[in-house]
């Protein structure tokens, strides 16, 4: 390897957009689809110009999930199929305050102007559904599970896990489990009632999900896991058509959903990285965050840097490459971009400003096809113990990530491939979720992590933003916190591919890099 040149591979994760002041968690997300936004915005408005009352919109917003998250339930758990119908009625019961303040806009421009645009997103949500399957999934797991949950109603991977082996494996399972072949010869006919189908099927999907607390009904009711299942199925489940159907069907609705979340991302980022204001912002925060996760005390001087940008994220794609190396190498710093890879597609993929510019940076004549985002599960999850087990046949092998990548031609936009050697792996922002624990492998197989000299480094969330006014105390309980998060992150997932190792003390690989000082665990930069 030539010692005069560093050699870096970055993975980054949402944090990473995070710290660049983009909102993209599912949270988010879906504050803006199930219009938490909205009542939001007019209730902090009626707060303000009706009552005028000062308060904090951060404090409106977390109150109004709450009332949103009970308001769900309440309506779910009396009518299950009021699913569609929840959000328009969410939505009507800000219909006085909007009207107050309208009487009250007439001397205020801004608030006029303003009042116009939420009430054309309030009559759109009103007068159509807004909402895909998956989407009204997501609505009922808001509802229905509690937000101590060890697993997170938002996980949206491990959700589309648990659903899609429900759907098409383990409910045929459950009612076949009951079900007897006839005696056609003795003229014996076994028939079970669907009472009895329902039951034991209630008592198997409590115990598949069992891994989320869920809010706990009456004594004596219906548990809140049965209403979550009845509405799962009344979306997916059709014991009329194959598990193979019902898994496109699932996927196509997947797609539209996957399509929603990137207009939500475009809508933060833009699209012009040359003269629009959001993105060229974007691009600078994300420059400097670099810079500082691959050099974080000082630049070593006589060396050149080459980095490999590995991005779980649907931004910061390869049209961010020429303004990242002006801003570096204007302070006098020479980096170079060996590869570049959006791993699960982009955001920009269906404008036809990025296609233009993807295609100009690679010198195409043709427009270059943009792999659209895309949200899968890990084949860990589906493979089984058994080596004989027939993955290609699993109706579900169509929501793994692997399939995903394929029928995404996610390689289109990638024209190079790692550096042969690297001195360094560094994580930013991810969450070390299970779903990715395939491509992790991958890596450290290629780079040989536990027989070279490669180094692993993890950065964390402090627990605290710059802007964030906290003493020193709480500072220090926070950053614990999320440092201890993450070594619990790290452990997994360094002892998972520990595992993997044969005709190795896999298991002690963690305390083979401590030794060789080849693993570093550091809180993020502030930005």
């Amino acid at each position: 390897m030539n010692r005069k040149n560093t050699r870096f591979l970055l993975i980054l994760g949402n944090g990473f957009d995070l710290q660049c002041h983009l909102r993209t968690t599912y949270q988010s997300f879906f504050d803006s689809r199930f219009k938490i936004n909205l009542v939001s915005q007019i209730h902090f408005y009626y707060i303000k110009y009706v009552l005028k009352q000062s308060i904090d919109y951060q404090k409106i917003l977390y109150e109004q999930r709450s009332k949103a998250k009970t308001f769900f339930r309440n309506m779910l758990y009396q009518n299950h199929k009021m699913v569609r119908l929840v959000i328009k009625e969410y939505i009507n019961k800000s219909s006085d305050e909007l009207e107050a303040l309208k009487k009250v806009s007439n001397n205020n421009a801004d608030l006029k102007e303003r009042l116009v645009e939420i009430d054309t997103e309030m009559n759109e949500a009103i007068s159509k559904d807004i909402l895909n399957h998956w989407e009204l999934v997501a609505l009922a797991a808001f509802a229905f599970i509690r937000i101590d949950s060890p697993i997170m109603w938002s996980d949206v991977e491990t959700m589309i896990f648990k659903i899609i082996t429900w759907v098409l494996i383990n409910k045929r399972k459950s009612d076949q489990e009951l079900k007897k072949d006839d005696d056609i010869v003795d003229h014996k006919y076994y028939s079970a009632l669907d009472v009895d189908l329902d039951h034991h099927a209630n008592k198997s999907f409590v115990k598949f999900f069992n891994d989320y607390f869920f809010e706990r009904a009456a004594i004596n009711k219906t548990p809140c896991e049965c209403v979550f299942q009845k509405i799962i199925e009344d979306l997916f489940y059709d014991n009329q058509f194959s598990s193979d159907i019902i898994a496109n069907q699932m996927l196509d609705e997947l797609i539209d959903f996957e399509s929603s979340f990137s207009n939500f991302i475009v809508q933060q980022t833009g699209l012009n990285y040359k003269t629009d204001t959001k993105t060229i912002n974007y691009c600078k925060y994300a420059t400097e965050l670099i810079y500082n996760l691959i050099y974080p005390n000082q630049v070593p001087t006589g060396k050149n840097t080459i980095i490999d940008i590995l991005n779980f994220n649907y931004t910061f794609d390869i049209r961010f490459k020429i303004p990242l190396l002006n801003i570096i190498n204007s302070k006098g710093i020479n980096w170079k971009v060996n590869s570049w890879n959006n791993i699960h597609g982009v955001a920009c993929w269906n404008s036809k400003e990025a296609i233009k510019q993807f295609s100009e940076l690679f010198n195409n004549d043709d427009y270059v096809k943009l792999p659209a985002p895309i949200f899968g599960v890990d084949s860990h999850q589906i493979l089984k113990s058994d080596k004989n087990y027939d993955l290609e046949n699993d109706p579900r092998s169509i929501f793994t990530k692997s399939f995903r990548l394929l029928d995404n031609h996610v390689n289109d936009i990638r024209k190079t491939s790692f550096q042969e050697k690297i001195d360094e792996i560094i994580f930013y922002g991810h969450s070390l979720n299970k779903a990715d624990y395939s491509y992790f492998e991958s890596i450290f197989d290629t780079y040989d992590v536990f027989h070279s000299n490669v180094k692993i480094k993890f950065y964390y969330w402090r627990g605290y933003d710059k802007s964030e006014n906290i003493n020193e105390q709480e500072k220090q309980l926070r950053l614990k916190k999320q440092e201890r998060k993450t070594m619990s992150n790290i452990f997994k997932l360094l002892n998972s591919y520990g595992s993997t190792l044969a005709n190795e003390h896999g298991e002690n690989i963690i305390n083979k890099l401590m030794l060789e000082q080849r693993l570093e665990i550091s809180p993020s930069p502030l930005i």
